[in-house]
């Protein structure tokens, strides 16, 4: 009987720490979970105070040293962005590291081993989210982009696919 009653506080025992353990997990997930809905709504308001800057002053214009074409502007300059291409088993594989130009006309990409790009009219389809963008173009594999986009970076980008 003696070794049936430590069994059967051991077991007592085992359930308490394991209930407090299960019980501090959910605790770590709401927090998670609350910091993560803030900060998506804090997100989307910044969008919203760009969507209304650009709406009233158009979007910003910055000087580059790339080669642009006529009445071609560069509107944002994305540093240390991934740029990976879909294989035909339909994963993505990574190209390279670079920085991305994006201009009215071209998403452009240059890296240290190869430059590609975009046309801003050929892109069928894009994905966005705060951690990157998958394109979908009339010809050719997908593309994706992994950076950490800034609510203005989202909403230039969202600015000139609505323009095309």
């Amino acid at each position: 009987m003696n070794d049936n009653y430590l069994l059967l506080l051991f077991v007592i025992i085992i359930g308490v720490a394991l209930f407090h353990y299960v019980k501090e997990g959910y605790k770590e997930k709401d927090r998670l979970r609350k910091f993560n809905n803030e900060s998506l709504e804090k997100f989307a308001s910044e969008i919203e105070h760009y969507r209304d800057i650009f709406l009233e002053s158009g979007l910003p214009q910055i000087e580059t040293d790339i080669r642009l074409g006529q009445k071609e502007v560069l509107h944002s300059i994305l540093k240390e962005t991934e740029w990976y291409e879909q294989k035909p088993t339909g994963e993505m594989k990574p190209f390279e590291v670079g920085d991305l130009y994006i201009t009215n006309n071209r998403i452009i990409f240059r890296g240290k081993t190869g430059n590609k790009q975009i046309l801003i009219n050929k892109i069928l389809n894009i994905i966005q989210s705060t951690d990157g963008m998958e394109i979908e173009k009339e010809t050719g594999k997908k593309l994706l982009i992994a950076h950490s986009f800034t609510p203005k970076e989202f909403t230039i980008i969202e600015h000139l696919l609505k323009k095309n």
